[in-house]
């Protein structure tokens, strides 16, 4: 006696239904590994441009007096921060309390999403310094430079 099949038994179906599954986990992944290099790139090239910047505000100004706070530097700050995740915490410091008189030194901190490792920020200073450093506790000190712990 032959039976005549149509269609797939349970099994068949909770198989492909985990393979599929198990390919969406690894692509999620993928991408979202993808997605925050991207924004990394971006944290660092604004951050890169912080630095270019300085060297027009030092010709113009002759010193770096009020630099974290012009208009060219806090739009270049709000786009870090439109990247989401922890770059709503960028900074920018001066050697003087907020950037006054006599400022002759800064520092700009964006903080870096994982992307398949461990959590890093990216400082750049009024020393020409553009370095990646990693470390629970990374600041932005008030002379001008970025420290780990």
């Amino acid at each position: 006696m032959q039976k005549n099949q149509i269609g797939f038994t349970i099994i068949e179906l909770i198989v492909v239904i985990a393979i599929i599954g198990v390919l969406a986990a690894i692509v999620t992944t993928s991408v979202t590994i993808y997605i925050n290099k991207a924004k990394n790139s971006r944290v660092e090239s604004e951050l890169r441009t912080i630095k270019e910047y300085s060297v027009i505000y030092l010709t113009q100004h002759n010193n770096f007096e009020g630099f974290c706070d012009d208009d060219k530097v806090a739009d270049l700050i709000a786009s870090i921060k439109k990247t989401g995740g922890n770059n709503t915490m960028v900074k920018c410091a001066c050697d003087v309390a907020d950037c006054g008189a006599g400022t002759t030194k800064w520092c700009a901190l964006g903080y870096l999403l994982p992307a398949g490792g461990s959590s890093y920020r990216h400082c750049i200073q009024s020393s020409g310094a553009d370095i990646t450093l990693s470390g629970s506790q990374v600041i932005c000190t008030p002379m001008g430079i970025c420290l780990t712990d």
